[in-house]
């Protein structure tokens, strides 16, 4: 009973002194409010609200704990006294870092006691957002190759600048290398706010060495979707005494069209047929402008004489041009044929005028030929060529006609406006005169073309218009046509569209019996629909009209006509590796024929497939959709009514010996009225063993099942051929020759090379963006350097230097000296002087600080300071100024005195005064609670 008795007591006793523990503990009450820095959202300001409820002092600790990449500019620690009933604000600033991890993260701040013992805690949440920002830099953006029998490095550095660990891909091409391998893939996981450097090494290759200079493009990817963050080009010069001037712009357009080549094919038809054929291109320099040849070379077994076409000589000479030989104008009133042309501009390119003159006859070498088919000449005359938003031409051109009998004159003028930010327009308008000699008749005719596009508050719209006169002599005769397009962006993604064409043809002319009229009238609305996961679609209606007066041959009374309506839809589909697509077209409507009472079904399906090299890609048809289908269909059968295609092909791309041999292979089969079933296949071969030459092997067969249509119910073709790559040198239209330069070493200082000066050799001179390394006598010769003003950068190497200067190339064979001198030493340092008690916090960095040298407020170079705060400058002589960059200092930190100005001794030493680096001092924000 007693111990029964004790143990209740106890346990009465243990309760009350936790309640009154408790008590104790809620005696302080703690609120925290939370609001982001104007301006600054890297900066947090909580305050801290306490409230003494009880009637006894506290005396106790707040402890503020940050996760990483967070940290308390007020400390991790502050001490806390509340009086009796008393309340107090503690205002706190947390920055947060750009180290900071992203997702949620808790920041505490936890009151304790004098006795360590937690009275109240409170966790603030914060949302850190995912960066995924990354850096990619050359450490050397132009490299100087001097010595051939060693491997040249490419290094790029890659930064983190994001909040989470990042899988990187560094893609290193040389685009002149070609037969080879040409990309080089480098990877690497690079942690948050670490950097990492990709080295790519490799022998240079002869091709490359032929070369003065050659880039190496680098593209960098991230994560696993390889999402590009950035890009940029390596500058590899072979350094040298002797080189020739080449176009770095030409020598990049090169890459994308061929020439200075010559490819050399036999072609075989069957069994009884076989072609030769020649084509070449190049260009020739000369001191003054450049020579261009191009030629295609065709002979048949079955022809006496070789056909000749495409083939020209072209001298050019600044902004002049002469053309002898296949002449191509495409003009309202096209011209082809043997002839002469001249082009000319002004200095910028903006005024242009052309003239020639054609033989109509595209076969170069045609012999008692010429005039006979025809002949004409033409001008044409551009005004603000180099402003597309005011731009005016002009054209005439007179063509004799043979065949026709008839002598064209016409004169055409355009205008291209840019009326406003979102409109502009297009006009055009010939008339012509012609003579037509059977009759001595004189016909005027004309055409009218616009175009324009333009936006409507938020629906764009573009149009075409076109009519021509029925006897107007250019393509085009007799012609109306209309075409107008709507789109309107709706939210989500959407997107409806319209689109009206309208045609109507009907030519005449006095030569020739025309009795031809066509009209057609198309329709198209619709409406894409937003993406769903990988899949993207369209909905649309089609109204189609067609009507025609040329098939006599075919009906009683010469007239058809066909009235579709028709739905469409299309559905497009992407992997999410991106490396699998489909693309799915389907039409389906109705359609009356004009000599049929029913009323038929059409259906049209279109489908592609890709992977990789590999596609494939299937039609369906049935039922015609235009009337040349339907006229075709009662040619072969007058009582058929249905029109039914299948066409399927596979096609795919591969490479092998280290992508040297690329190899295109595919097969196709056709199924429909006219042919039947048209079985085909191909294989081509492309071998590429060095850039300098290349083979190749084409070959098809194909198979008609309804050998009465065709003169031949199957054939199979091989071509085999060879291109030897001439050289990629880019030739120049101006005046050019060679620059001779000496550069010696100037001991005295007078600027005349005298008995003690002694020439400079393996001194590197960079004239514009080349750079030579003089030989052991100390010359340099730039060849074939167009005439023109080039500046020779200024040089700083084993204590001597030149400044830059221009010089102007005015003559084909030209020297110039560059004198040495030495040049003096810039020395200093930074000092930071600072309270850390009242002071913000900040990173007292001692390297990366960067000045900026100016000479005469002209920009010289920019020096930085090593780990100690040391910096280093070697400079001519002269008065400088020296600015310190305030972007390079920490945050929270400045430089009252950031500019000085010293001037600098040959062979001395000059010392600036130490720059002192402040911080700035702490500001205390109180902020009061509402009620």
């Amino acid at each position: 009973m007693f111990p029964s008795f004790l143990l209740r007591l106890l346990l009465v006793f243990c309760c009350t002194v936790a309640c009154c523990k408790v008590q104790a503990q809620s005696a302080v009450e703690m609120k925290v409010e939370t609001t982001e820095a104007a301006g600054r959202q890297n900066i947090l300001d909580l305050v801290v609200a306490l409230t003494n409820t009880s009637a006894s002092s506290f005396n106790g600790t707040l402890h503020i704990k940050t996760p990483d990449g967070f940290k308390s500019i007020s400390g991790s620690e502050i001490l806390v006294q509340l009086k009796p009933e008393q309340h107090i604000f503690i205002p706190l600033k947390i920055i947060k870092g750009k180290t900071a991890a992203a997702g949620a993260t808790d920041i505490v701040v936890d009151l304790v006691n004098d006795k360590k013992e937690s009275i109240v805690k409170k966790s603030i949440t914060q949302q850190v957002e995912v960066n995924n920002a990354m850096s990619l830099q050359a450490v050397t953006p132009t490299i100087f190759l001097t010595n051939t029998n060693d491997s040249l490095s490419v290094k790029v550095n890659v930064t983190n600048l994001g909040n989470q660990s990042q899988q990187v891909f560094v893609v290193f091409n040389i685009p002149e290398l070609t037969g080879e391998e040409s990309f080089f893939e480098q990877t690497a996981v690079i942690d948050v706010r670490k950097d990492s450097i990709f080295d790519f090494k490799f022998w240079v290759p002869k091709s490359l060495l032929d070369k003065s200079q050659f880039a190496v493009n680098v593209a960098a990817m991230r994560g696993t979707e390889k999402i590009v963050f950035g890009s940029l080009s390596v500058n590899v010069q072979n350094v040298s005494s002797v080189k020739r001037y080449e176009d770095i712009n030409s020598l990049a357009y090169a890459r994308y069209y061929q020439k200075n080549s010559l490819t050399a094919s036999y072609r075989t038809s069957g069994n009884d047929t076989g072609v030769y054929q020649l084509i070449g291109s190049g260009d020739i320099d000369l001191p003054a402008g450049y020579l261009s040849v191009s030629g295609n070379i065709y002979k048949a077994d079955s022809q006496n004489e070789p056909l000749i076409s495409n083939t020209y000589l072209a001298y050019r000479l600044d902004n002049h041009q002469l053309k002898v030989g296949n002449i191509s104008q495409q003009l309202e009133l096209p011209m082809f044929g043997r002839g002469i042309q001249f082009d000319t501009s002004d200095k910028t390119q903006n005024n242009r005028l052309q003239a020639g003159f054609i033989d109509d006859n595209f076969n170069l070498t045609q012999k008692d030929a010429f005039l006979k088919r025809g002949y004409g000449f033409y001008a044409l005359g551009t005004f603000g060529a180099n402003n597309p938003s005011d731009q005016k031409s002009f054209n005439y051109v007179f063509k004799k006609d043979n065949m026709e009998q008839v002598g064209h004159n016409m004169v055409g003028l355009e205008n291209v406006k840019q009326i406003t930010k979102d409109w502009n327009l297009r006009l055009k308008a010939h008339g012509a005169i012609s003579h037509y000699e059977r009759f001595n008749k004189n016909q005027p005719s004309y055409a009218l073309e616009t175009q324009y596009n333009g936006l409507v508050k938020d629906i764009r719209l573009s149009g075409n218009y076109f009519v021509s006169s029925s006897y107007f002599p250019g393509n085009r005769r007799g012609v109306v046509q209309l075409q107008q397009n709507f789109i309107k962006n709706l939210k989500r993604e959407r997107m409806v569209y319209a689109n009206i064409f309208y045609s109507d043809f009907a030519p005449q002319s006095y030569t020739y019996s025309f009795n031809m009229k066509t009209t057609t009238f198309r329709l198209d609305t619709g409406i894409t629909i937003p993406r769903l996961k990988n899949i993207g679609s369209s909905l649309g209606l089609q109204y189609y009209k067609e009507t025609g007066n040329a098939f006599s041959w075919i009906v009683p009374n010469g007239f058809l006509s066909m009235e579709a309506c028709r739905v469409t839809e299309n559905f497009n589909w992407l992997s999410k590796n991106q490396k699998h697509s489909v693309v799915l077209g389907i039409e389906e409507g109705l359609v009356q024929m004009s000599n049929k009472n029913k009323v038929y079904p059409q259906l049209k399906i279109n489908s592609i497939y890709s992977y990789k090299g590999f596609n494939a890609s299937a039609t369906y048809q049935h039922g015609s959709y235009f009337l040349s289908e339907y006229s075709s269909l009662l040619v072969m059968d007058q009582n058929q009514n249905d029109f039914n295609r299948f066409t399927l092909s596979l096609s795919t791309d591969h490479k092998f010996i280290d992508n040297k041999l690329f190899v295109r292979s595919g097969a196709a089969y056709l199924n429909d009225f006219i042919s039947g079933e048209t079985p085909s296949a191909f294989l081509n071969l492309q071998y590429l063993p060095t850039d300098k030459y290349r083979f190749y092997l084409n070959s098809s067969w194909f198979h008609y099942s309804k050998a009465t249509v065709f003169q031949n119910a199957g054939m199979f073709v091989v071509e085999a051929g060879m291109t030897v790559n001439l050289g990629s040198r880019a030739a120049s239209a101006g005046r050019k020759g060679t620059l001779s330069t000496f550069v010696y070493y100037d001991k005295n200082g007078n600027s005349i090379f005298d008995e003690n000066d002694e020439p400079a050799p393996d001194f590197f001179i960079t004239i514009d963006k080349t750079t030579f390394k003089s030989d052991a006598n100390g010359q340099i010769k730039y060849k074939s350097l167009p005439f023109g003003t080039y500046r020779i950068q200024p040089v700083l190497q084993n204590g001597w230097f030149t400044e830059g200067t221009e010089l102007v190339m005015s003559d084909y064979n030209q020297q110039i000296v560059v004198a040495l001198h030495q040049n003096g030493s810039l020395k200093g340092k930074i000092q930071y002087r600072y309270d850390e008690k009242t002071v913000k916090s900040f990173d007292a960095k001692a390297g990366g600080i960067v000045f900026t040298v100016t000479k005469n407020g002209s920009f010289v170079q920019r020096i930085g300071t090593d780990d100690d705060g040391n910096f280093t400058a070697f400079l001519p002589t002269g008065t400088y100024e020296l600015t310190l960059d305030r972007n390079s200092l920490s945050e929270n930190t400045f430089c009252s005195n950031p500019k000085q100005q010293l001037v600098v001794e040959s062979g001395k030493i000059t010392y600036a005064a130490d720059f002192i680096i402040e911080v700035q001092q702490k500001q205390v924000k109180i902020k009061k609670f509402g009620s």
